[in-house]
């Protein structure tokens, strides 16, 4: 069992759920600060939510008191915002600043579980995206400064909710890489580059020039569209009017002359009817959209059932420019109990490995059997994690709360004179 592997890849997937819901509560804020012109949402607000979020992760992974962890927080939030607000502002600011972050803080806690559990981030998911859809009743109030944010907000969202479904899924079937761990750490240093000044201009850059060259494309489809459906249309209106068909330009010359000049008019007005305009820009969003259904379905793991167990493999089939590769592993992600002996486990091998009696190689009856020559009256609860720990991870039935408490209890026990 290569405990170091999952605790680093746990530690991952706990960071990219605050990051998650930090982009999240980011959305949120920029919706409720927009009608407020004379104060501004920056990129402070959104390291705040970060750093709010990683401390509640390292006190709760420390196993500190939850009071003393709402404490810590609690202050670190009223001080940033007396500090940008109550002086910079003023002091409405500063308490709409506070209550904002504690209901950040509040839900973080509430939806954040012990175990990793990829049902319960997709179900977190559809929730959080409901709210995003609801905000939309702000955007009327909205600035070109707020809407540069919420764009990139939007794309960090994106990318952040794929990454933590993904890595959870790996994480629950024992899937992970330590250079799969380095990527992800990329990605998020990216996502919150995103949020910087330096960042702007380049987005910006970018943006304008796809801008062009969507409406380039989209000028393309448009001329297409009318000198093919569109001249049908056109010549059948003539048709039933008992008119003389008239064409834009001379009859003898062929689409592609045709299209050639309307396209050197550079004038929009030059393809005659801008409804093909916004059919050329559905057909782009609509294959974009297709094109992204595409490649999810493509790196998204099957689920097999065999004999009571989850079958996982890693799709990346029939991409020529990537290579071909599959990963199996078997186990039962649905049975949330075993997750949380497993988390309790990992934990008290830690506890081992700081006092030198743990190796990689060691069974769970070895971890056993050298905790108890440094600690005394504690053979119960020895028993009890090890023993339920390989019920869990070699039986195929789920195991009760009870067997969770008593491994949680069992765990606490040992951590009191294994420190």
């Amino acid at each position: 069992m290569n405990i170091f592997g999952e605790i680093n890849h746990y530690r991952i997937v706990k960071l990219l759920y605050t990051l998650y819901m930090a982009i999240f509560m980011f959305i949120i804020e920029i919706n409720i600060f927009s009608p407020m012109p004379s104060n501004r949402i920056g990129i402070k607000d959104f390291l705040i939510l970060i750093i709010l979020g990683v401390l509640m992760e390292y006190l709760n992974y420390k196993e500190k008191k939850p009071k003393l962890i709402l404490l810590i927080v609690l202050a670190i939030d009223l001080i940033y915002s007396v500090i940008f607000y109550w002086f910079g502002s003023s002091e409405n600011y500063c308490i709409l600043s506070f209550m904002l972050n504690l209901i950040y803080i509040l839900i973080h806690n509430k939806f954040n579980e012990p175990n990793i559990d990829n049902y319960h981030y997709k179900s977190l998911g559809k929730i959080l995206n409901i709210i995003l859809v609801l905000s939309i009743l702000f955007y009327g109030f909205l600035t070109p400064y707020e809407i540069n944010y919420l764009f990139k907000a939007y794309l960090a969202y994106l990318i952040s909710y794929i990454l933590l479904l993904r890595e959870s899924r790996r994480y629950s079937f024992k899937l992970y890489k330590k250079e799969d761990n380095i990527m992800t750490s990329i990605y998020v240093i990216f996502i919150i580059f995103m949020f910087t000044p330096i960042c702007n201009k380049i987005i910006q850059g970018i943006i304008g020039v796809l801008g062009k060259l969507l409406e380039l494309v989209a000028y393309i489809i448009a001329t297409m569209l009318y000198y093919t459906i569109g001249m049908v249309i056109l010549k059948l209106k003539e048709f039933i009017k008992g008119n003389a068909v008239k064409t834009p330009s001379n009859e003898s010359k062929d689409i592609f002359n045709l299209m050639k000049e309307t396209l050197k008019d550079k004038n929009p007005n030059a393809v005659y009817n801008t409804w093909f305009f916004i059919l050329a820009y559905s057909i782009i969003i609509i294959s974009i959209i297709l094109l992204l259904i595409y490649v999810f379905k493509k790196f998204s793991l099957r689920t097999i059932e065999k004999d009571g167990f989850v079958q996982i493999r890693e799709k990346v089939d029939n991409i020529p420019f990537m290579k071909k590769r599959k990963r199996v592993s078997y186990g039962n992600n649905k049975d949330k109990n075993k997750n949380l002996i497993f988390v309790y486990y990992r934990k008290f091998l830690m506890l081992a490995w700081k006092k030198g009696l743990y190796k990689n190689y060691m069974t769970s009856r070895q971890v056993k059997g050298m905790v108890r020559t440094e600690i005394s009256n504690k053979d119960e609860e020895l028993k009890i994690l090890s023993e339920v720990y390989n019920e869990a991870k070699f039986s195929n039935h789920n195991l009760n709360e009870e067997k969770v408490k008593n491994v949680e209890n069992a765990y606490k026990e040992v951590k009191k004179v294994l420190k």
